[in-house]
């Protein structure tokens, strides 16, 4: 997992930063942190969209430059297996969300 995000990382090239970008998440798609960075590159970036690695690339990705200029909503499809697999991951990253007023909807 960590040679496709090095890859995607290399290939990637957002044009535009959109503001107020609404995403997806399932938590049937990842079992693994890498697998959730891997996920939520692509629901922002599509195919192949690059995200970070790491919870300071999860930060960073609010000041621009990712595709985005900033995120409205986040809907996490399937949290409940995201939470059991993720454990403390899971809440640090909703903690990153709440911090940047990104409003969550746990399915």
């Amino acid at each position: 997992m960590q040679g496709w995000l090095g890859f995607a990382f290399h290939i990637q090239t957002p044009e535009i930063d959109h503001p107020n970008v609404k995403i997806e998440l399932d938590g049937n798609l990842f079992d693994n942190i890498n697998e959730f960075y891997c996920a939520i590159g692509e629901a922002v970036n599509g195919p192949g969209g690059y995200f970070g690695r790491n919870f300071n690339a999860l930060i960073d990705f609010f000041y621009g430059g990712f595709g985005v200029q900033s995120m409205a909503e986040v809907n996490w499809k399937n949290h409940d297996r995201s939470r059991k697999l993720l454990k403390r991951d899971f809440e640090i990253i909703l903690e990153i969300f709440e911090e940047r007023r990104v409003k969550v909807l746990l399915e």
